[in-house]
């Protein structure tokens, strides 16, 4: 991991600026009332989610025509860099009167995702998965683009008057990328940058170089100057939470399956089969060993898939709805989940990699030279799958929902 982060004497400082809002006829800075702002990410949502408190003493909202569809912008200024937000309004709630002033909450969307509310995809597209939906993205947004990577396979698609981000989202469930039998997700990070790839992306650019390691029961102090220690402050878990776990109802078909594609123009079959005890490598995953126990599980899911394909001479490869990627969506399962709460960094944000050290939970004697034990089964590599930013004031708070799908050792017998 690189230590050549540059921290901040006091780490999670921010200030808001310009927190603006745009009826369509004037703008007006209401920076003045804001009280909290709180981005919510994730790889399953395809926009994020922007809620502002705002606290108007002077009745400013009771006059000014803020509505549905309305533009929001404001900067995140951090010591170093400042990050822009662009959103349109979804609605506005939570509204309570208050001795004279009144409590709102604008809840705002992705340009795209308002968009989506009234316009329409329909036609028939030739092309790859992610060639069409980034030609559709980029005719109904101008929002930017972080990772959008190609999918493998022309395919021949009818769109029957779907929305713009239902689309997409569409396309990611059928699009198997170059470089494993995985498909892909459609998310807005919290940048506001939108990424159309699988989260396998992240094994390869952040397995060997984590973005950050957080150390949960670390104490963080001061120096001598009595400056808080930031390098240690921005590596403490303050607060963890452990999801539920290893329900095998929610996995099992992914760990062996076999697909019967029937080609209804030649009368014959495909068969293809998955095993993840068989497929399991350090390089397909984020840590060195399995999460299951191969003897714990039987043959498997056999599913049945009718491909239209077949008839379409100009598909130059097979237009499958189902095959090996339809087991394996994703290396990523519901197995081993954790969110935590830290200090506001710029530089973590979903589809990332954190190396997350836990200590094993039983008691201490009164040894003062004991060191703390790792927990091996939940410590680890984990893949950051869903972000709360919490900007209160000057302060800059993260809730990190993470998930990994292997372990550090092997513990399962």
């Amino acid at each position: 991991m690189s230590e050549a982060v540059n921290y901040q004497y006091y780490p999670g400082r921010i200030s808001v600026e310009n927190l603006v809002v745009f009826n369509g006829v004037e703008k007006t800075d209401v920076t003045g009332l804001m009280v909290e702002i709180l981005v919510d990410t994730s790889i399953q949502s395809s926009s994020a989610l922007v809620q502002i408190q705002l606290l108007d003493a002077v009745n400013f909202l009771s006059k000014y025509n803020l509505s549905h569809g309305n533009l929001v912008t404001f900067d995140i200024v951090y010591k170093d860099v400042a990050f822009n937000y662009s959103l349109r309004v979804s609605s506005i709630s939570n509204i309570n009167q208050q001795n004279g002033q009144r409590l709102y909450i604008i809840n705002c969307v992705s340009h795209l995702s308002y968009q989506s509310n009234y316009k329409k995809i329909q036609g028939v597209y030739t092309g790859t998965p992610a060639s069409i939906a980034k030609s559709i993205f980029l005719e109904n947004t101008d929002e930017k683009i972080n990772l959008w990577e190609e999918s493998i396979g022309n395919q021949k698609l009818i769109i029957p008057n779907l929305s713009p981000i239902n689309t997409i989202k569409w396309l990611a469930t059928r699009a198997e990328w170059k470089e494993d039998f995985v498909r892909f997700k459609f998310f807005q990070d919290s940048r506001l940058n939108y990424n159309f790839t699988p989260i396998e992306k992240a094994l390869q650019l952040y397995k060997n170089k984590p973005t950050l390691k957080y150390t949960h029961n670390l104490i963080a102090g001061n120096d001598y100057r009595g400056v808080p220690n930031s390098m240690e402050v921005n590596r403490a878990i303050q607060n963890i939470n452990y999801g539920d776990s290893y329900d095998i109802r929610n996995k099992v078909k992914n760990l062996r399956g076999k697909n019967i594609t029937i080609d209804i123009v030649d009368k014959n079959y495909l068969i293809e089969n998955f095993d993840y005890f068989d497929n399991f490598t350090k390089e397909r995953y984020l840590n060195n060993f399995p999460q299951y126990a191969k003897n714990d599980y039987s043959d498997g899911f056999i599913n049945y898939d009718i491909d239209m394909s077949y008839t379409q001479p100009s598909v130059d490869t097979i237009n499958k709805n189902s095959d090996i990627s339809d087991f394996r969506t994703t290396n990523l399962d519901d197995s081993q989940n954790i969110e935590i709460e830290v200090t506001g960094n710029q530089s973590i944000d979903i589809l990332q990699v954190l190396e997350i050290e836990i200590a094993s939970p039983e008691p201490k004697t009164n040894n003062v030279s004991q060191k703390d034990v790792l927990d091996k089964r939940w410590s680890g590599l984990y893949y950051v799958v869903a972000k709360k930013d919490i900007f209160n004031g000057n302060e800059h708070k993260m809730v990190l929902g993470l998930a990994k799908e292997s372990q550090i050792e092997e513990v399962l017998v």
